[in-house]
């Protein structure tokens, strides 16, 4: 307040210092901040963030929109509301600050000098970690009496046959054992029969 020199005491004009403002002076459309999924930083010596509209009626109102994100600083801030009636103009509009009840003027403590609003941290997923309970998958432990190599096949035993005759001579120090050497061995052996026979006829 100052005093002229008629005596007269009238209302100096306040400046005002504010971080972020939206205003609208005998507009159709309203101010309006948005924040939106944001880290916003503000600060003035007045108001920290201000949105305002000066109409005839004070239907017009300025307004604080704040989308997945939460005002960190001061401590329980939140959007308030600010309505004053001016030379016949009304001011409506918001602010940040503190307290529920609707304020008349920014140079009050209940209005944000300096505020940060910001999203939610998300926690990043973690990788997925191996189920230490199950137990690891073992192959079936290949037989260490009979190793076979890939790709063999199964043999088939032969069944050897047997004969009363016995090998002799040539034969059996050969290891001959075809077929052809089997007959002839029982031949000889049929001959030296029959051989034996007719000696032991001549003697007597």
């Amino acid at each position: 307040m100052s005093e002229n020199q008629d005596g007269e005491t009238r209302r100096e004009p306040q400046g005002e210092n504010i971080g972020i403002i939206a205003q609208t002076s005998e507009g159709v459309t309203p101010a309006v901040i948005s924040i939106i999924r944001s880290k916003v930083t503000a600060e003035g010596d007045t108001a920290a963030i201000f949105a305002r509209a000066m109409s005839a009626d004070g239907k017009t109102i300025g307004t604080i929109k704040i989308e997945n994100a939460a005002i960190q600083t001061p401590e329980g801030g939140k959007v308030i509301d600010y309505r004053k009636l001016r030379d016949g103009i009304y001011e409506a509009g918001q602010a940040i600050g503190t307290g529920d009840a609707t304020v008349d003027s920014l140079y009050i403590k209940a209005v944000a000098k300096s505020t940060t609003i910001a999203p939610p941290e998300v926690a990043k997923p973690e990788d997925p970690k191996p189920d230490e309970t199950k137990p690891a998958e073992s192959k079936p432990a290949e037989s260490k009496q009979n190793p076979k190599p890939e790709g063999s096949k199964p043999t088939k035993a032969v069944a050897a046959s047997t004969t009363k005759a016995k090998t002799t001579g040539v034969l059996a120090a050969t290891g001959d054992t075809s077929g052809a050497a089997i007959v002839a061995t029982v031949l000889a052996g049929t001959a030296a029969i029959a051989a034996g026979t007719m000696a032991s006829r001549k003697r007597s």
